[in-house]
């Protein structure tokens, strides 16, 4: 739409192009390493593949400067692009295309949630509570932790197959509201008027 259009302008991605985004801090843990392997698999066969990591590295920036040189070695510094910290996360979701975490361990996914609220397909790590949220083939994709061939290959599907990756966007969209949101609701509801009662029976 306009404002998808708009916000990808004022990144300055070109019009085509996949956008693979990534929205984590910049760490070993979170497997931005993995996603840069995998893109040197596939960037000759989708040309218009770009990815981009939204977030920083706390403590310096060691690990960021060993990425850019894995890009650079790559051939891939014109293809990836670090955004740094990024405000409105909402609006840089509804930019992307596919949101990929492929960290070591996740208990719990915030960005997963968001992501899949957002309308945008997710892979992830088959790992923690990235496994608990996903059902793989079914709301979004799980590859091996650490498996950049893997990883490859399921994103080489989901853009060989875009009806495939929409019905996974719409499947994720009903759990989220199911589970994560109409749910909390009821339950918070609820435990509010056990405490209400509780109190009125002291």
């Amino acid at each position: 739409d306009a404002t998808r259009k708009k916000l990808r302008n004022q990144y300055g991605w070109k019009d085509g192009c996949t956008v693979v985004g990534v929205v984590n801090q910049i760490s070993p843990g979170k497997g931005q390493k993995v996603l840069i392997e995998a893109l040197s698999l596939l960037k000759d066969r989708w040309l218009n593949l770009h990815v981009v990591f939204a977030g920083q590295e706390h403590g310096g920036s060691s690990y960021t400067s060993y990425l850019r040189s894995l890009i650079a070695e790559a051939g891939l510094s014109d293809r990836v692009e670090f955004l740094g910290y990024v405000k409105n996360i909402a609006e840089l979701y509804s930019a992307v295309d596919i949101v990929v975490i492929p960290s070591e361990n996740e208990a719990f996914s915030i960005v997963c949630l968001e992501a899949m609220a957002s309308g945008r397909v997710v892979i992830a790590s088959n790992v923690g509570g990235l496994a608990e949220i996903i059902e793989d083939g079914k709301t979004g994709v799980l590859f091996s932790v650490g498996d950049s061939k893997e990883l490859a290959e399921k994103l080489d599907l989901l853009l060989s197959q875009p009806a495939f990756a929409d019905r996974l966007v719409a499947a994720a969209r009903e759990i989220i509201e199911e589970r994560f949101l109409r749910r909390r609701q009821i339950a918070r509801t609820e435990q509010l008027y056990r405490e209400a009662i509780e109190r009125r029976c002291r």
